[in-house]
């Protein structure tokens, strides 16, 4: 597999060691276990593919991770840290949650202060992103900021606004921002974000064609040799990701076809619900739920359904599924709704279909549509094969825009 730059030299300006920080959301410990301190390539796809990317330029150099979780906790291994700070969103106390998400300020800026970085990679928003900026700043060091997530503010929540000006703020004033896909560098542009701030990037899909990622003899046999119309869904189960309303939404069509599957790939905090709706709704063989799917055997599942269905809700920021430019090189159409990142990515009855956000009676006739129509799936499959072929061999990927935004 193809490995980003190496970045093993100390600065020969000021002759100083550098020091980097990755502030950013996720398990990093969790992650730093599988990858390792300096892993010499970096997998191509799935959570570890950023991590590993800023490891891998990182090299021996003394590198720190935080990040926010429900726990307080730390890992080292030989030149790198990893720290992760209690913080999570309650729903029943939400202003003690927003005290302990603003709490973060600190922490990360008392982090920063003792290990003293000379270049941060912040992925976070909010507090987080603020203790960075200031403290890049103070200190006259390069803060690179990775957007991930929507910029457009959806919340009615006082605080969430407050909060989203601050960071708008902030984003207008950083020397680089790089962002995965065209919608979130136009989400960017629109709060006024220079054009020469930005670097885009895509991940390069090539890998997914593979025969290692192809053809898994551990792969479980979805489709039953052939012999039934296959439904996806991959992502974490999770309500804002739609997952019981595609549930809904599948429910009659399932009733009337028999050869009909809808198998949900994935783990998440309504894991447990799903199932037990899946097992009152006594549908048998017909809803398969897999849970966590590792993403070396994604491809595998995938080469097998007919379509995937992406219901996401508005709650969710999302910035750009990446199961959908997955679905496309795999040559397999996508239902999505019509907001987000989806209508940059999915053309309406070209490589798959569009249904209007949060409506479950319009993804059930798109459903419909998909499997009843005679040549619609044919149709929409050889669309997605062709849209595949620009999510190959990419200008920059993420690991070669780090290289960017730090050496430039």
């Amino acid at each position: 597999m193809d490995s980003s730059p190496r970045k093993d030299t100390v600065n020969t300006v000021d002759m100083l060691e550098e020091r980097y920080v990755y502030c950013r959301h996720g398990d990093i410990i969790d992650e730093l276990k599988r990858i390792g301190p300096a892993p010499s390539e970096v997998p191509p796809g799935g959570t570890d593919h950023y991590l590993a990317a800023f490891l891998n330029y990182a090299g021996t150099s003394p590198a720190l991770l935080l990040a926010a979780r429900p726990e307080n906790a730390e890992y080292t291994i030989h030149n790198v840290r990893a720290v992760t700070f209690r913080c999570y969103r309650r729903r029943g106390n939400r202003l003690k949650g927003y005290i302990e998400e603003a709490g973060l300020f600190f922490k990360v800026y008392r982090s920063l202060s003792s290990f003293r970085p000379t270049k941060i990679l912040c992925a976070k928003i909010g507090p987080a992103l603020w203790a960075c900026f200031v403290y890049s700043k103070i200190n006259g060091i390069l803060l690179v900021h990775s957007r991930h997530t929507r910029v457009e503010l959806l919340s009615r929540n006082l605080i969430r606004r407050v909060w989203f000006y601050l960071d708008r703020w902030v984003l207008r004033r950083l020397k680089a921002i790089i962002c995965h896909g065209p919608y979130l560098y136009q989400q960017l542009l629109d709060i006024g974000v220079p054009h020469r701030k930005l670097v885009q990037y895509n991940v390069d899909y090539r890998y997914l064609l593979d025969s290692r990622f192809l053809i898994n003899n551990d792969a479980i046999d979805v489709a039953e040799g052939g012999k039934r119309f296959v439904m996806l869904f991959v992502g974490r189960i999770h309500r804002d990701k739609g997952v019981f309303d595609l549930l809904d939404a599948a429910e009659s069509l399932l009733e009337k076809n028999p050869d009909l599957r809808l198998v949900y790939a994935g783990r998440g905090p309504d894991l447990d619900t799903l199932k037990k709706r899946v097992e009152q709704m006594q549908f048998g063989s017909q809803v398969s739920i897999l849970g966590f799917v590792s993403h070396g055997r994604l491809a595998g599942l995938m080469h097998q359904v007919h379509v995937v269905v992406t219901p996401t809700r508005r709650a969710l920021t999302e910035g750009l599924c990446s199961v959908v430019p997955e679905s496309f090189v795999l040559g397999k159409p996508v239902i999505a709704p019509d907001f987000g990142p989806f209508p940059y990515l999915v053309e309406d009855d070209v490589n798959g279909l569009l249904f209007r956000v949060e409506d479950i009676d319009d993804l059930k006739k798109k459903l419909r549509v998909l499997v009843e129509e005679a040549g619609c799936y044919e149709r929409l499959a050889m669309g997605a094969r062709e849209s595949g072929k620009r999510f190959l061999a990419p200008e920059l990927d993420f690991p070669r825009a780090l290289t960017k935004v730090f050496e430039e």
